[in-house]
């Protein structure tokens, strides 16, 4: 998603909504959680802190605003698209391009970000919870029983964050191939 949406009026520019998300996200995946500070944005943005109180009531409302679009973008609409594929297969297969697509350092940054910051870490906790579930739900219509269904989906959401943390630093096609690699142990239970 591209976040260039900016003009001009009397020579003062103006920045969107989507301009501020995506300078956070931007932040966050270069620098990590000490980025997000409105200063350290204004000066990304090169606007003022008017500019960013036109469209937040403070940090507070910041962050919220920054989670949300991230849960939103990063795992319901990921649920959502992967939802409209016809077979059980091709959801798995849509969903693992989907997911292998998203910045993998950005999920890094944010889950290191939970740690500290009990705002984040309440969407991080649904937001586990809400690709566990559908994990289970997957698992459960390829026919596993919904217990072993859970258990499956554990292990393979683990797996994902673990080859996340492993391969944060490395080149993409690692971590791309290390999720093929995994998928077809998973196939083979």
């Amino acid at each position: 998603m591209t976040y260039h949406t900016v003009w001009y009026v009397n020579d003062m520019k103006k920045t969107s909504y989507n301009e501020w998300i995506g300078a956070g996200l931007l932040a966050l995946t270069e620098v990590g959680e000490t980025a997000i500070r409105i200063e350290y944005l204004c000066q990304k943005l090169q606007v003022s802190k008017g500019s960013f109180y036109h469209h937040f009531e403070n940090m507070d409302h910041y962050i919220l605003s920054l989670m949300e679009y991230w849960q939103k973008e990063n795992t319901s609409s990921v649920i959502d698209e992967v939802e409209h594929s016809a077979s059980i297969e091709q959801k798995a297969e849509k969903l693992n391009v989907l997911v292998l697509e998203k910045d993998q350092q950005l999920e890094v940054r944010i889950r290191a970000w939970a740690i500290r910051d009990s705002r984040v870490k309440s969407f991080v906790d649904q937001v586990d919870q809400l690709r566990i579930s559908y994990l289970q739900k997957l698992y459960y219509e390829r026919g596993l029983p919904k217990e072993k269904a859970l258990d499956v989906a554990m292990i393979e959401y683990g797996a994902l964050i673990g080859i996340q943390h492993l391969c944060f630093k490395q080149p993409g096609a690692e971590f791309f191939r290390l999720s093929q690699v995994f998928q077809q142990l998973i196939n083979l239970t």
